[in-house]
């Protein structure tokens, strides 16, 4: 795809459509290039006035994300400490005042938790991310699953095989594949449990 890095209002296709979406595969998962640092992006809380931005990202990249999830999510308040329990959580990439990116995270997911993941860890589960195709491989898409493991001990992600240099790029250990999905990975990403 063709993208015009320098105006991020307007992302051209070869087809000549405008997309400001991200296309990424299925899974919401970002380019497996994504490295280094996030350019200019800042990556925090999603605001409530953010929450069309973020459900534009996930549905452009076909992601399968309950709207009233995320809305609720955005307008929760922020954690306040570290005895806070973790809770559904969407956080964003803004660049000069524009939301570049989103992860949709959930530490109440049921998912088959595969055994790497320690009783008693505070973990959650990536349900989705999305970044700007014009802001691909700047380090956005590492930024936010960073982001989203800060405060927890252990981040789990399902995602498809050829996504999967990005989660191993980014320390995530591949422990089995869900035995409801056969086409996809499961990983598991653990931490020392950092609070901002």
């Amino acid at each position: 795809m063709a993208t015009d890095d320098t105006d991020d209002t307007d992302d051209t296709d070869d087809s000549g459509d405008t997309d400001d979406t991200d296309d990424t595969d299925d899974s919401g998962d970002t380019d497996d290039t994504d490295t280094g640092a996030p350019d200019d992006a800042e990556v925090r809380d999603a605001r409530p006035e953010e929450f069309v931005d973020a459900m534009r990202l996930f549905e452009g990249a076909l992601l399968d994300v309950d709207a009233e999830a995320v809305r609720t999510a955005v307008e929760r308040e922020r954690d306040t400490g570290e005895g806070d329990p973790p809770r559904p959580r969407v956080r964003v990439a803004v660049v000069d005042g524009a939301v570049v990116g989103a992860v949709y995270t959930d530490p109440s997911t049921p998912v088959d938790a595969p055994p790497a993941v320690p009783v008693g860890s505070t973990a959650t589960h990536v349900i989705a991310v999305a970044v700007r195709p014009s802001r691909r491989e700047r380090g956005v898409g590492r930024a936010l699953v960073e982001a989203a493991a800060d405060s927890v001990t252990a981040l789990t992600a399902a995602f498809d095989a050829d996504v999967r240099p990005f989660y191993d790029a980014l320390g995530f250990e591949v422990v089995e594949t869900p035995s409801n999905d056969a086409d996809r990975l499961w990983g598991v990403l653990r931490r020392e449990k950092r609070v901002r």
